[in-house]
């Protein structure tokens, strides 16, 4: 299992190698390093690592602490690292099978956003009509105004949802982990907007048979 921190350090030449450096020396391996946001002199930035046995990710926070202008916003344990073509793999997947697009894009989202689970929600009426693996029993989720934006649940999950279409939408959670940045927002609905397009040619019959049921809690 590996562990996704987000931290956030001086833009300034140096910075992110210092911080390396840092994990370095205690044996932490670094696997992905993703830039989320640059300005005013500062920068945010999410690193996939595996740490050594029995090493906490407060360790790693304490650490990086002791290097000036750096801090841990928060840290989340996630499956592996994400492949540079594993975006490209999903669209491809989607127009290679239209009638299981929305599918697709569920199943793939926790990976492509480090999350836990996703689901795909009708609208109106926000009931469930796809769910990922290890998504906990939802039930109606009360949409509002369909725009993509970032949101907590009352038990602390952070969730990002974005219109898919205008018949769905799509819910992605993830557990004791900072909010979604506003990157990784537009990157959900990017990929949700293409998979929408492709769903639009597709007949409804033909949509993986989807129904409106309610996900069984797994994992």
């Amino acid at each position: 299992m590996l562990t996704r921190m987000r931290i956030r350090l001086p833009d300034r030449p140096g910075a992110l190698g210092r911080a390396a450096a840092a994990l370095g020396t205690v044996g932490i391996d670094i696997h992905q390093v993703q830039a989320l946001e640059r300005a005013a002199n500062r920068a945010i930035v999410d690193l996939v690592v595996a740490l050594p046995a029995a090493m906490l990710p407060g360790a790693v926070a304490r650490i990086l602490a002791e290097i000036p202008g750096v801090r841990v916003e928060g840290s989340w344990q996630t499956s592996d690292s994400l492949d540079l073509d594993t975006d490209i793999e999903v669209l491809a997947e989607t127009v290679a099978n239209p009638g299981r697009a929305l599918h697709v894009l569920v199943d793939a989202a926790p990976k492509l956003l480090h999350a836990h689970w996703a689901a795909a929600l009708a609208v109106p009426g926000g009931d469930v009509v796809h769910a990922s693996w290890r998504t906990p029993k939802i039930g109606s989720v009360e949409l509002g105004t369909l725009r993509p934006r970032a949101l907590t649940a009352p038990d602390g999950s952070r969730l990002a949802l974005a219109p898919l279409g205008s018949r769905y939408a799509i819910l992605v959670g993830r557990r004791n982990a900072p909010p979604f940045h506003p990157t990784e927002l537009r990157k959900l609905s990017v990929l949700a907007d293409a998979t929408a397009r492709v769903l639009t040619g597709v007949p409804e019959q033909r949509r993986g048979g989807l129904s409106l049921v309610r996900p069984s809690t797994q994992g």
